[in-house]
């Protein structure tokens, strides 16, 4: 089916130009620029409106091209809207990880002190065991030491006593013997006096 429209002479070239060979209106195929028809009075009319049509193309890019620059302001704008909630939540989840594997060394560092500190008292306390036990052994052996030299001393004096008991036996047997303490000239010799004394004072 044949297309009706009507152009003006520079919108057939401009739509020739392009290649599309198709009605800029209704979208038909047209096999030629034959095929779009033109009418004169557009022409007349465009040349009424717009005496000057570079100056209007120009115009009009440049309107576009605002018109292109606000839209994607805004596009800009709409897109960092939503973003930005999108990047503090993101943050809030990686600040909150954060904080909760910082808590959960602070736990596990927490938990691993108190180890330590029982492992060096259980030391100290093997060391100090260690030392009561050699200071135990020291003062044992010490204390032997000190009661086998009082019973050598002992045995010592013991068998000193029994020497000093015999011999002053023997010394009063033969003074009963030989009557010597009836005679005042024994009584009154001063060793003799001393010696008893010694003998009594063991006895």
């Amino acid at each position: 089916m044949e297309c009706m429209h009507r152009f003006c002479k520079e919108c057939i070239e401009k739509s020739m130009r392009l290649g599309n060979n198709e009605c800029p209106v209704c979208r038909t195929h047209v096999a030629s620029r034959r095929s779009l028809r033109h009418d004169q009075n557009f022409d007349t009319l465009i040349s009424l409106l717009y005496p000057d049509m570079d100056k209007y193309e120009k115009k009009e890019e440049l309107t576009l091209h605002e018109n292109e620059k606000t839209h994607n302001k805004e596009m800009i704008q709409a897109s960092s809207s939503q973003i930005l909630p999108c990047q503090t939540e993101a943050l809030y989840r990686k600040q909150k990880a954060r904080s909760i594997a910082v808590d959960s060394e602070r736990k596990r560092r927490s938990k691993a002190i108190p180890v330590k500190i029982s492992d060096q008292a259980e030391a100290e306390n093997s060391d100090n065991d260690g030392d009561e036990s050699q200071e135990a052994s020291r003062k044992t052996t010490s204390s032997k030491r000190k009661a086998s030299s009082t019973t050598a001393s002992e045995k010592v004096l013991e068998e000193v006593f029994k020497e000093v008991k015999e011999a002053s036996k023997d010394s009063l047997d033969e003074d009963s013997e030989y009557g010597i303490r009836q005679s005042t000239s024994f009584k009154s010799d001063p060793c003799v006096k001393s010696r008893r004394k010694v003998c009594q004072k063991v006895l």
